[in-house]
């Protein structure tokens, strides 16, 4: 990596390679490492932040994100969800208050059969009495037709199956929001979840599934209700790599947690030399580096820059800000 010229270089790419850092005029700018947006190709996406209007004040639409036209309304027009404005992180959520309130995209999503699928989803159960919150696909009156979310009181289920076959955990604490994700491959029948980015487990079952809408909240084919909040839900239509679910992770952990992702931005491994008309700004982000050497600056701005070599090597630049050197 070799920074030229003037002007500063944003680097937020956690780094995996082991070839020298070169910066030889300018400024090389840690930054974060988060994704801005979930990777694209989503089936529906839908973001509780995106909404414009008051606290308190009803939903009554919600515009897919994904540009395919999943929007969605509330499962009865006269039962609408709320807006908690600023409620996580900054940023809005929809509270939904049981009985038949919930929302529903307009159309079925085209996921249809034993599809391969994976389900994000950023929500809350609301409280001890009756919290509960579904995220639901497929007809659920019918064993083995629908996949889905369920925060329940006494257990998790992340994903489930209406029948057997999903991966149950303990209960989450309530008004707590949780990043679930669950995987269905189709090949193999193996459900997959993961919660707040850990492993849980997987389970094997049939799917027939439905080509249906995406509940969120009510869900009417078993007639539940849900007391709780949602953030965001991503809905995808194939098996995601590991990378792809932690990439969708780590901006939803972002975006509504403020949970930077772990690693390095610069390589551990990488020699870096800077310059005299040159510098290295952290910005706050402590690095791992190989060697260090030049006449160069090391802006710490309260990160910790550790040089992690036995090799010979001579910086007779300077450094500022709050910090360290190690």
């Amino acid at each position: 990596l070799t920074k030229t010229g003037e002007g500063i270089l944003r680097m937020g790419q956690v780094g995996v390679y082991s070839t020298p850092t070169t910066i030889s005029g300018g400024t090389l700018r840690m930054t974060s490492s988060a994704p801005m947006t979930p990777i694209a190709g989503a089936t529906v996406w839908l973001d509780a932040s995106i909404l414009a209007i008051g606290d308190g004040e009803a939903v009554t639409y919600l515009t897919d994100r994904s540009g395919n036209g999943h929007d969605a309304v509330p499962s009865y027009s006269t039962f609408l969800p709320t807006f908690n404005a600023s409620e996580l992180n900054g940023r809005g959520t929809i509270h939904i208050d049981g009985g038949v309130e919930g929302l529903r995209t307009l159309d079925s999503l085209g996921i249809d059969g034993d599809t391969d699928r994976t389900l994000f989803a950023v929500v809350a159960k609301a409280n001890a009495t009756d919290g509960e919150m579904y995220i639901n696909i497929g007809d659920a009156s019918a064993n083995y037709h629908a996949f889905g979310f369920d925060l329940k009181q006494n257990t998790t289920y992340v994903p489930y199956v209406f029948g057997m076959g999903g991966v149950e955990t303990a209960a989450r604490p309530n008004g707590q929001y949780q990043l679930l994700c669950g995987m269905r491959e189709s090949e193999s029948g193996v459900n997959s979840g993961y919660l707040n980015g850990a492993y849980v487990g997987s389970a094997s079952s049939c799917l027939y599934g439905d080509d249906s809408p995406l509940e969120i909240g009510y869900i009417s084919g078993f007639d539940s209700s849900s007391h709780g909040d949602f953030a965001e839900v991503l809905v995808y239509d194939w098996a995601l790599t590991d990378a792809e679910r932690r990439t969708v992770e780590a901006y939803l952990n972002y975006k509504w947690f403020g949970i930077e992702p772990s690693g390095p931005i610069l390589s551990p491994a990488s020699p870096v030399a800077i310059a005299a008309s040159a510098a290295l700004d952290l910005n706050g982000f402590s690095q791992n580096i190989g060697p260090l050497s030049g006449a160069g600056r090391v802006m710490l701005d309260g990160g910790t820059l550790t040089v992690n070599s036995t090799v010979n090597s001579m910086f007779t630049g300077t450094l500022s800000g709050n910090g360290g050197l190690t």
